[in-house]
């Protein structure tokens, strides 16, 4: 893997983390807060058609490479100005010199 100079991590994203917690009805309800905000270089890789809950949708795999940040998961997500993405996989590059943040956008075509 090349070095990427850290003048190219150009891009600010919120990795953020889930909270579930009950309602005063006694239902779950999931929130989401700031665990990280970090520069990244944004790589576009696919993005292919499916269905997602009975409508079109517009599916975007991106890798966001961030300086090695500890304690990454996949139960994590990242925001990314005003969208979302799910992380799929979290890989160490070099000895904690990156991570790599797969993760899928879904778009509603409609």
């Amino acid at each position: 893997m090349e070095d990427i100079p850290v003048g190219q991590f150009r891009e600010k994203i919120i990795i953020q983390s889930a909270t579930v917690s009950q309602d005063s009805y006694g239902e779950e309800v999931e929130t989401w807060s700031t665990w990280a905000t970090v520069w990244a270089v944004v790589i576009y890789n696919t993005g292919t058609e499916g269905v997602h809950a009975a409508q079109e949708v517009a599916i975007k795999d991106v890798t966001f490479r961030i300086l090695y940040i500890s304690g990454v998961t996949e139960r994590m997500r990242v925001k990314w100005g005003n969208d979302y993405y799910d992380i799929k996989y979290v890989t160490e590059v070099g000895i904690r010199k990156f991570n790599e943040l797969e993760a899928v956008k879904i778009d509603n075509k409609t």
